[in-house]
Parts: structure tokens; C-alpha cells; sequence
């Protein structure tokens, strides 16, 4: 350490975990301290966008499924259950990558995954144009899910770890409007491709340019360091340190004055095997959180899902009238879609406004029921008007419980496997991916009501499960290590005064 550094000593020490609030010493600071101090800046900008970059790609890969299948279908004379098969691919493809992505973060480091997945995202894409056949098709779709569904978890992790906790909340939401941006992108690509190139080409375009984007965000996190939270766990302070230093640099403020301690270190300083990183998430202070985590993950992802991969096919259901005969005649399946997503983004913003003033229990819960009733009554949708407008406002809500989910599960999980559980509760989500493609065509071949009868039952049920989450997170402390306490409910456990 240079002399310029000598105010800021550094001590990797370990502390009992009930020493916290007036207990620590004057001269030492803690790693939210920092943030604190360093608060809001230019540096979080930047990072917001450079991690918002995989979420456009999770958009843009997730949006063409439901965008290209009917083209698929004439290309390569698609059965019913083969065209369940292109959107369940990619989501196998995801629960894997999903699963094994969180542990691979937590155990080697958020960057390997930040970096390269980006990288393979685009590879696979554009790799899965020349597929020569559809079963071709679905192998690689698999893999670009293999690779998307390791790089969402990290981004979180990556985002969550670098700001101060009373903008988590904000930062989170904003990060979702790069999911609808990726997704409006895709939308306006099919517009572009689908519609004006021969039909047995353009599916190839489509897919090959929908892979271009993951080159430039691979590009731009080039230069990004490794989570200085993770290096701090891990024992690597001086690192962490130095990180911490250039973010104050880079945002023109300065890192608190003293030394930068650890109290929730392990003192051995070891590393936990795979097994130790899941059986952690199922130890007494988290196995009531984890179980109804997944459930929500799971139900959200099979009711939204679900509803986003069958409208497409429900707009272009004929319906008599002359409503119907008057919107089919202005807008086409690529733009009624386009309106549906674009909703989506005004939702973020809003959610991004009162998610760190309003609980994120209450919000997920509220939202998730009233979103599953909505989506139930598509079942007796009887015009394209109807379905149009509907869908529209099932958009705008469905922002609401993914915002904040994506923002409560990376908070409510210490450091030490912050990835791994966002990992396994994003494995859940990628689970009902894989199957609602094929349980909705089925249902929906049988009975258009079945399948949005379902999705909304699902959907409640997640809502139920919101309410009992035993931890609020709405200004807290991120934790670096299980807490030593029972798993019950607590409001704001170790919050502090952070205006």
C-alpha cells in the first residue's frame, strides 16, 4: 500500500455476530459503511447499464420463442408437441445454466460467469441460425439457455453487491427495463425479418442477428473488476480495498476513514464444497425462506410465462365482429405485441419509484394475486379488443412481482452464497419454463380456457406464499454469513439508519 493509502488500514478480522451498531469501534468501518459513504454515483450508472446487458439478452432470447414459432412450423412442418418443444428448450437449457452458474459465482467469483456467458450467449445464437434441422435447432436453443441461465443470477449478484442499500430497491427495478428492452428489440427484429424475407429464410436471420448484441456487452465488461464484496468474504481485503477506492475515485467521493473490517467472516477462511453451498440454504435460519422462495419462483415463472408464450398465438386467433375485423386490419401480431411489452417498461419505472418505500413482501403478494385474477379472465376474453387490452394491463402488473423478486432473493441470501440461491430459486423459475410450453399447448389445443385458468391459479397460489416469507428486506443490511438465530419472522433484522 502506497503512503497515500496509509489512513486507510486494512484488518481481516473476525468478529462475533451480535457485535454490530455501537459496539464496533469508531476507527474500523464495515463494507455497507463504505458503500454508504461512497454512496450513488456515476460508477452505479455505469454498472447498471454494463449488467442490465444480459438482462436485454434474457429479453431478446426469451421474446423470440414465442415470436418465431409459427415460421418454425411451416419450415420444418411442426407437430403440435414439437412446437412445445422449442420454448422448452431454451428454459432446460436455463435451470441448468441456472443452477450450476450460482455455484460456479459463488465459489471461483462472479467475473468468470459476468464475463464469458455474455460471450456464449451470442456464440450459441448465432450458431443455432445454421442449424440444418429442427431437432439441431433445439439442441442449441438448450445451449443459449445453458449459457443465459448462468448469466442473469451473477448480474444480480454483481449489481446487488456495488450499491448502498437504501437504492437497492431502485436500482433492481430500473435493471428489469432491460429485460422489456431486450424484449421490444426482438419484437421489432421479427417485425423486420419475419414479415419481409422468404419464409425459409428468415427464421435464420432472425435468429443469427438476435445473437449480435451479446458481442458489445461482453466488450463492455472487459474492464469490470471482481465483486469486492466477494473478495472481501473470501479473505482477499487488500483487493477489496483497492476496488472500493477506485469506485470513490471513479464517483468523486471518498471511502470512510479507518480500517475496513469483516465481522461475519468464517475464521478458517475455507471455502465451502458444492454440497455445504446448497445444504446451506436449507439450514434452520433459511429453510422456511429457500421452500417458498421457489414455490414463488416457480409459480411466477409458470403463470407469466406461460400467459407470454400462448398470447402471441391468442392474437392471432380469428374472432368475428367488426372490433375485431377493424384491429386485425391496423395491427398485426408483431404490433399488438410490441404495445403489450412496451407497457412493461412504464411498470418498471414505477416499481423502481416505491420499491425501496413500500415492503417487498406486500408488494409481491398484492401483486401476484391481483395479476393471477387477471390473467384467469383471459380465459373468457370474447373479442381481440378484449385480449389486446387485458394482456396490456397483465403486462404492466406482471413488472411488479418480477422486479421485486429479483431484488428481495439476492438481498435475503448472505454473500457466501448470494449466487447459489439466486441460482436455484432462478433453476426453479427456468423449471416452469420448460414445462408451461408444453402443458399450455396441450390445454390449449383441448380448450382455450384450460391454460389461463391454470396460469392463474398458479399465480394466486405464488401470492399466498408471498405473504408468508418470514424476512423483510426493505433496508437491510446484506449479510455475509448464515446469521446463528432461528428462522422466524423478522422485520428489518440488523436495519440501520441509513438517511
Amino acid at each position: 500500500m502506497t503512503s497515500n493509502d496509509s489512513e486507510y488500514s486494512l484488518l481481516d478480522e473476525t468478529r462475533d455476530n451480535s457485535i454490530k451498531g455501537d459496539d464496533i469501534e469508531p476507527d474500523s468501518f464495515t463494507f455497507d459503511d463504505a458503500l454508504d459513504k461512497i454512496g450513488v454515483g456515476w460508477y452505479q450508472m455505469l454498472l447498471l447499464f454494463i449488467c442490465g446487458g444480459g438482462w436485454f439478452l434474457d429479453g431478446v432470447q426469451l421474446g423470440l420463442v414465442s415470436l418465431i414459432l409459427d415460421t418454425l412450423s411451416a419450415a420444418f412442418n411442426l407437430q403440435s408437441f414439437e412446437r412445445g418443444f422449442v420454448g422448452s428448450s431454451v428454459f432446460l437449457g436455463m435451470m441448468v445454466g441456472a443452477a450450476v452458474g450460482g455455484l460456479i459465482s459463488d465459489r471461483f467469483g462472479r467475473k468468470i460467469i459476468f464475463l464469458w456467458g455474455s460471450f456464449f450467449v451470442s456464440l450459441c445464437a448465432i450458431t443455432n441460425a445454421m442449424a440444418p434441422d429442427f431437432y439441431t435447432f433445439v439442441v442449441m436453443r438448450a445451449l443459449v439457455g445453458l449459457c443465459l441461465g448462468s448469466l442473469v443470477p451473477t448480474d444480480q449478484a454483481v449489481l446487488m453487491e456495488f450499491i448502498p442499500r437504501k437504492h437497492r430497491g431502485t436500482f433492481m427495478g430500473l435493471m428489469n427495463i432491460f429485460f422489456s428492452a431486450g424484449a421490444i428489440f426482438v419484437c421489432l427484429l421479427a417485425w423486420a425479418t419475419l414479415e419481409n424475407i422468404e419464409p425459409s429464410k428468415a427464421w435464420r436471420y432472425f435468429v443469427g442477428i438476435s445473437g449480435a448484441p451479446g458481442v458489445l456487452v461482453f466488450l463492455s465488461r472487459i474492464m469490470i473488476p471482481e465483486s469486492p464484496r466477494f473478495l472481501m468474504v473470501n479473505g482477499q481485503m487488500d483487493q477489496a480495498f483497492r476496488i472500493l477506492k477506485d469506485v470513490a475515485r471513479y464517483n468523486r467521493t471518498f471511502v470512510p476513514n479507518g480500517t475496513l473490517v469483516n465481522y461475519n467472516a468464517d475464521p478458517s477462511g475455507r471455502k465451502f464444497s458444492t454440497i455445504e453451498q446448497i445444504t446451506k440454504l436449507f439450514s434452520p435460519q433459511l429453510a422456511r425462506t429457500t421452500i417458498l422462495l421457489i414455490i414463488i419462483w416457480f409459480g411466477l415463472s409458470y403463470g407469466n410465462y406461460g400467459f407470454g408464450f400462448l398470447i402471441p398465438t391468442e392474437m392471432l386467433k380469428k374472432r368475428s365482429g367488426d372490433a375485431d375485423s377493424a384491429i386485425n386490419k391496423y395491427l398485426n401480431v408483431y404490433s399488438k405485441t410490441l404495445i403489450v411489452i412496451s407497457v412493461g417498461v412504464f411498470g418498471f419505472v414505477i416499481v423502481s419509484l416505491i420499491m425501496d418505500k413500500i415492503g417487498r413482501r406486500f408488494l409481491m403478494c398484492v401483486s401476484l394475486l391481483v395479476g393471477g385474477v387477471l390473467v384467469a379472465c383471459l380465459a373468457i376474453s370474447t373479442n381481440s379488443i378484449f385480449v389486446l387490452v387485458l394482456s396490456t394491463i397483465i403486462n404492466l402488473i406482471s413488472t411488479i412481482p418480477w422486479a421485486v423478486i429479483y431484488t428481495y432473493t439476492p438481498e435475503v441470501y448472505p454473500t457466501v452464497i448470494r449466487a447459489t440461491g439466486v441460482g436455484l430459486c432462478s433453476a426453479f423459475a427456468r423449471l416452469a419454463g420448460t414445462v408451461t410450453p408444453l402443458i399450455g399447448t396441450m390445454m390449449y389445443d383441448a380448450d382455450r380456457i384450460y391454460p389461463f385458468v391454470s396460469f392463474g391459479v398458479v399465480l394466486v397460489i405464488a401470492g399466498f406464499c408471498a405473504a408468508l416469507l418470514p424476512i423483510e428486506t426493505l433496508g437491510r443490511v446484506l449479510q455475509d454469513e448464515v446469521e446463528k438465530k432461528d428462522d422466524e419472522v423478522i422485520e428489518n433484522p440488523r436495519q440501520e439508519n441509513v438517511e
